[in-house]
């Protein structure tokens, strides 16, 4: 049984909303380690804006572990994978959600005392 609160609206954003929201990131996750730009694109909203640094122009693999939503607002802690260079970087997404539950801006957070190559963390 679901709480009362859970379809009251939060900030005018309702729970059901916050909710697909956080299902479209996870399929965003998916849909950029498959090359799947298509897919990637119909989760965005028509004004996007998203910083995420050059460092991931490589290929990537998300390994998404914990998320955090109220609202509109989503945040996603984990771990990227880069092959070229390879490396294993903790992040930290912040998600704005647009009216429709599309990604409306993305901002990457990176966690700098944890960049470590592949080669290094299997030495460890």
């Amino acid at each position: 049984m679901r709480p009362p609160y859970a379809e009251q609206p939060m900030n005018g954003f309702s729970s059901i909303l916050t909710a697909l929201g956080v299902e479209h990131i996870h399929l965003a996750y998916h849909y950029v380690d498959a090359d799947d730009l298509d897919g990637y694109s119909s989760l965005l909203d028509a004004t996007v804006q998203v910083n995420i640094p050059d460092l991931f122009q490589a290929r990537t693999r998300h390994e998404p572990r914990k998320f955090l939503a109220v609202g509109r607002r989503v945040v996603v802690l984990g771990k990227v994978h880069t092959e070229g260079p390879t490396m294993a970087v903790e992040f930290a997404d912040v998600f704005t959600l647009s009216n429709e539950a599309l990604i409306l801006r993305q901002h990457r957070y990176l966690f700098a005392g944890n960049i470590s190559s592949q080669k290094e963390e299997s030495v460890r």
